[in-house]
């Protein structure tokens, strides 16, 4: 007992001998801000100098549903791979696995956020970080981002775990600490939020590769979305997935149609091969098509320094999924692509339909954009 005691008082927590409900006193200034397997977890509440937040705002449960409307636009950051395949609801909670700076700056210079709010990694600041973001979107109705360094949290839990285990004198059954785990994180991913009244909270959680795969899929399975980042810094696209506006009803979210029924596509697209299948051209007609296409739609999504306009995008996309090309570099380059310069000098205005557009005259606009990119084959078919 006495261990337990000092290991949980290592970690700032302490075990309470009676239930309180998380957000409320309890003796000696403590405050329940967890429960792993009934055991009420207490926190000596010491607010950072910045903090406006009050205890019960810091630890209180996340905004009830009622209080919530559905993601009705999602950020669109330029990134071809991203927006395409994985896109970031405003409200929305997203993981990003990896080396992810690079996409984050990009995300910070949305104009659809007011503010950025870095939570940092310790336990105590992220509440606090997550409460002012929830304060600042229900009164002000501002769109906040806010990051969250995750990488930590696991050991938090483990910690626990050993604690109320040593209080217990036995080992947690494994389905049951399962669902403490899944319990512990959804703490952090429920407070993204699209407030009924205005105001958003979006949630990014950065986890880095040392975090166990136990406890990223118990945060997969509660964010909206993942993104896979390998070492160089690009979207791993076959591991990256979202539960955000990939549907096929789009009334409650104004994202461009077109770009949604190209990213379903490729997505499936991509599935079909792995990385050596695109090396290795395959010798029957049909699947050496499909590598083919593998191949073009992988160039067309190669990120670039600068951000890429979704009408851009849309004709990068379709080229390279619809279209099959001698030389499939000219996808390469986002808006400084061979393909992209051609429809910005000579089908300016097919590029202003496709980023007005959102579902009018949908069909015709496909199919003046499969004419222009089958005239511009024809030009460069040597």
């Amino acid at each position: 007992m006495a261990v337990a005691a000092r290991k949980a008082s290592n970690l700032g927590f302490e075990i309470l001998k009676r239930p309180v409900k998380r957000g409320q006193y309890c003796v000696d200034g403590k405050l329940c801000v967890a429960e792993v397997d009934s055991y009420p977890l207490g926190f000596m509440y010491q607010p950072s100098s910045s903090s406006t937040s009050t205890p019960s705002q810091t630890f209180s449960n996340p905004i009830p549903s009622k209080q919530r409307q559905r993601m009705a636009d999602n950020l669109m950051t330029g990134t071809i791979a991203w927006d395409a395949m994985c896109p970031l609801g405003l409200g929305g909670s997203q993981i990003l696995r990896g080396p992810s700076g690079h996409l984050i700056e990009r995300l910070i210079k949305n104009q659809k956020i007011d503010k950025v709010i870095d939570a940092g990694y310790e336990y105590m600041n992220v509440f606090e970080s997550l409460a002012e973001s929830t304060e600042r979107a229900v009164k002000n109705k501002e769109n906040i981002l806010c990051l969250v360094d995750m990488n930590h949290f696991p050991h938090y839990f483990e910690e626990i775990n050993k604690i109320t285990t040593e209080e217990r004198g036995n080992a947690m059954d494994k389905l049951l600490e399962l669902g403490e785990r899944r319990q512990f994180y959804s703490q952090i991913y429920e407070r993204a939020v699209c407030h009924k009244d205005g105001g958003t909270v979006t949630v990014i959680c950065q986890v880095n590769e040392d975090v166990p795969m136990e406890d990223v899929r118990e945060m997969q399975s509660l964010s909206d979305g993942h993104l896979m980042i390998t070492p160089e810094g690009t979207i791993d696209h076959r591991t990256s997935l979202s539960r955000f506006g990939m549907g096929s009803d789009t009334k409650t979210l104004r994202r461009h149609k077109m770009l949604q029924r190209i990213g379903s596509h490729i997505r499936t697209e991509l599935c079909q091969f792995n990385p050596q299948g695109v090396q290795e051209m395959a010798k029957d007609d049909i699947t050496s098509q499909l590598a083919q296409a593998n191949k073009q739609i992988l160039l067309s999504m190669e990120q670039t320094d600068t951000p890429v306009p979704v009408e851009e995008q849309i004709v990068l996309l379709v080229a390279a999924s619809a279209h099959q090309w001698t030389h499939p570099e000219i996808l390469k380059g986002g808006s400084d692509s061979p393909l992209i310069s051609h429809f910005q000098q000579d089908q300016k205005n097919l590029l202003d339909k496709l980023r007005s557009h959102y579902d009018k005259d949908l069909k015709q606009i496909a199919v003046d954009l499969d004419m222009a990119l089958k005239i511009f084959q024809a030009m460069h078919r040597k």
